[in-house]
């Protein structure tokens, strides 16, 4: 009798092992810029902890993409990034602000419309515009304005070119002399010069 009553426990525990069902568990995977970081087996409605997002150039964490606080299913989870903005200040000469720009890191930004400068002329900034990656005061850099004046002499052969500075005054060449004519001038003013010119002697 005791030998049937140990062979029917031992039965029934066999029974019981197999009809048992598995606690089942979940893959989760956290995923930042496209790379495994954290890979962990989960049972169903088991807490987890998300790993510690590592920094981006120019990008700002702000959070998974999936709730992850009751977990049911395999899941990747992907972390989601903002790209930084980035405050631009364009400046005058005299260093008054004339516009700011909010720009994404990386993005490019054009400078605003400025006043002439009289005897100046604006070539550019000075600082690289095609890629903003930080806030960034930005000046204007001008140059002074030249001219180019040619004079000739009165068969038009040229004699002298001479750039000159905005407003300034041209220095002439030695005049030709030319038999039975007095040289009585130049065809324009040399004094104050806002403008390309090509000059002659003038003969009487």
């Amino acid at each position: 009798m005791k030998k049937i009553l140990l062979c029917l426990f031992v039965l029934l525990s066999i029974f019981a092992f197999g009809c048992k069902k598995d606690e089942e568990t979940f893959t989760v995977k956290f995923i930042v810029n496209g790379e495994v970081v954290k890979e962990v087996e989960v049972k169903e409605g088991e807490q987890i902890s998300a790993p510690i997002v590592e920094s981006i150039e120019g990008m700002e964490f702000t959070n998974w993409d999936k709730d992850f606080t009751n977990i049911n299913n395999d899941m990747e989870i992907n972390a989601v990034f903002k790209k930084n903005k980035y405050d631009v200040n364009f400046y005058d000469n005299n260093g008054n602000l004339v516009e700011t720009k909010e720009v994404e890191h990386g993005d490019s930004v054009e400078g605003p419309e400025l006043e002439d400068i009289e005897g100046y002329e604006f070539i550019g900034w000075d600082v690289e515009l095609s890629s903003i990656t930080g806030p960034t005061d930005v000046n204007p850099i001008y140059q002074e304005k030249k001219y180019q004046v040619n004079f000739y002499d009165i068969d038009g052969n040229l004699l002298k070119t001479q750039n000159v500075s905005y407003n300034k005054s041209a220095q002439a060449p030695k005049v030709p002399q030319i038999e039975g004519y007095k040289f009585t001038g130049w065809d324009h003013s040399l004094l104050k010069i806002t403008q390309d010119l090509d000059i002659k002697p003038t003969y009487e």
